[in-house]
């Protein structure tokens, strides 16, 4: 009997599910090995993603956003962060991915508009049971072109709810608010296996050791794949060489067939007046010479299965071979697209600095203190991003000055959290004695 097999993954940043989304997109994957790209058009879409998946996480994620900007306007101006910065550094994912999927068997017997219904099926469990509706889906398809078919949703789990800190109902990005607990999520396996066989399908409760997880692989794992395949290649061979070797040695000691004397074998038959010969129709060999032609005809059996199995190993380096050059066309490409991005960077950068170069100039006179500014913000920024404060990203001394104005303000802060930590410390330590003495 087959298994019904529900699987959740987080997020952790936009970086992550911009990688998501490409790889989804293009179908492409060095680590799993089980995707064939001829059969990617045969792949359903439930809920079609039109653009990137970043633009449609802005989309579902907006109303968030433009709460969060009305927020940061209050905020004061060293301690406010981009919704982008918000959301990345935060502990909780940005998405989730959802995988809905059985065994082979459970696919071998089911044609397309099947799988369609039992993935439509899947996705209504995670309307109506998880609680995440359509309109917070980024994408939902069906991956034909793996060994085994499954629905994999990418979904952000967004809700407004209570915070007890701003006591206030809020936008968040939360699977806890769907899924809060481990416990929770065994529930929810469960239930859809329960949805599922109320569907019609009997199938069994699944678990993780029944299934293969094709998860994305680390660059040592790679490295150790590619490693395991090298020497087992490198042992067939050198086993093929010996082999190959031994033949080559026991051939060489047979004579040439046209030189083994073959005879006829004849026998005399009694007749009612006399003996006659006749021919049996089999041969005689000598012994040595018998030995020599079961030695050719072994080789020529071992011979042939080495050709058949050195052509199914000829298929797979053609297969391996037309990989690796998608690999590098695909790198090549990509590498394309980072040096055009690298270049429109480079240009927008030396746009930028030239415009402050001439906004400085131009309020010189008006704002002398303007350049102190300038410095001062720059090290909030450099400060923030966690990079070293160096000569060269200040160009004068007087966006210097500015800066030890921001490394004063500093100091200021944290001798001011320290006091704070003190006092608090003294407040305790005098309510604690207090108490000892009542």
């Amino acid at each position: 009997m087959s298994y019904s097999i529900f699987r959740v993954q987080g997020i952790k940043t936009t970086g992550d599910l911009r990688g998501i989304g490409k790889h989804n997109a293009d179908r492409v994957s060095y680590t799993n090995h089980d995707i064939d790209r001829t059969k990617s058009s045969e792949n359903i879409e439930l809920v079609k993603c039109e653009d990137t998946y970043l633009k449609r996480f802005n989309e579902i994620t907006s109303e968030m956003k433009i709460d969060h900007e009305k927020r940061m306007k209050s905020m004061r101006f060293d301690r406010r962060k981009s919704f982008d910065q918000a959301i990345n550094s935060a502990k909780n994912d940005v998405a989730c991915e959802f995988l809905f999927t059985s065994d082979e068997e459970f696919f071998q017997s089911k044609s397309k508009v099947e799988i369609e219904a039992w993935a439509k099926q899947s996705l209504e469990f995670l309307e109506k049971d998880i609680g995440i509706t359509k309109d917070k889906v980024i994408h939902a398809a069906v991956h034909m072109d793996e060994r085994t078919p499954h629905l994999h949703v990418v979904a952000v789990p967004l809700i407004k709810a209570y915070d007890g800190r701003r006591k206030a109902d809020i936008w968040q990005i939360s699977r806890k608010k769907f899924i809060e607990t481990k416990e929770d999520l065994a529930n929810l396996q469960d239930r859809y296996h329960q949805r599922m066989n109320e569907h019609g399908y009997k199938l069994e409760r699944g678990t993780s050791k029944d299934v293969k997880h094709a998860t994305v692989q680390g660059f040592k794992e790679q490295t150790k794949y590619h490693e395991n395949k090298a020497v087992q290649a490198l042992m067939k061979a050198d086993h093929a060489k010996k082999i190959a070797n031994k033949l080559v040695a026991d051939v060489q000691k047979v004579p040439k067939l046209d030189k083994i004397p073959v005879h006829q074998e004849i026998v005399w038959e009694r007749q009612v007046f006399k003996k006659v010969e006749k021919s049996t129709g089999r041969v005689i060999l000598e012994p040595k010479d018998y030995q020599a032609i079961k030695t050719l005809a072994k080789a020529s059996d071992v011979l042939k299965t080495q050709n058949k199995k050195l052509i199914g190993d000829n298929d797979l380096l053609n297969k391996d071979k037309i990989n690796l050059k998608e690999k590098v066309d695909y790198l090549t490409k990509e590498n394309q697209q980072l040096k055009i991005e690298n270049q429109e960077l480079k240009m927008e950068n030396e746009f930028l600095k030239k415009t402050l170069e001439r906004v400085k100039e131009f309020y010189k006179e008006k704002l002398p203190q303007l350049a102190n500014v300038v410095g001062y913000m720059k090290a909030i920024v450099l400060d923030k991003m966690g990079a070293k404060l160096l000569k060269r990203h200040f160009v004068d001394d007087s966006e210097r000055n500015g800066v030890q104005k921001f490394f004063s303000d500093k100091q200021k802060e944290i001798e001011q959290q320290k006091k704070e930590k003190s006092l608090k410390m003294k407040f305790k330590k005098r309510d604690r004695d207090y108490g000892m003495e009542r």
